[in-house]
């Protein structure tokens, strides 16, 4: 179910992690560490259910969380909105 609304069966087989899955774990893991509490899980849950309908349905699992990631370091003031589009741009231009 999604928020207690009938969704269909929970298909529960086991699927091999791609790298991008496991960046994005290592990253929620690395910020809810307790010697950094930059973030909590509670808090990042918390982005997640404010996506809207459309984006919830539209991303993949690691994609909210992603987005819920960079939803919390914005929050908290950690990055801005303005330093992570210029690191992707970066990134993306093989410059990072």
């Amino acid at each position: 179910d999604i928020g207690g609304l009938p969704f269909g069966p929970v298909d529960r087989a086991e699927h091999p992690l791609t790298d991008y899955d496991k960046r994005v774990e290592a990253m929620q893991r690395l910020l809810s560490h307790p010697k950094r509490a930059i973030s909590r899980a509670d808090a990042l849950r918390r982005a997640i259910e404010d996506l809207s309908q459309e984006e919830y349905d539209r991303l993949e699992y690691s994609d909210r969380w992603i987005r819920a990631i960079r939803t919390v370091l914005v929050e908290q003031q950690v990055l801005s909105e303005e330093e992570i589009n210029e690191r992707m741009a970066a990134i993306r231009a093989g410059k990072g």
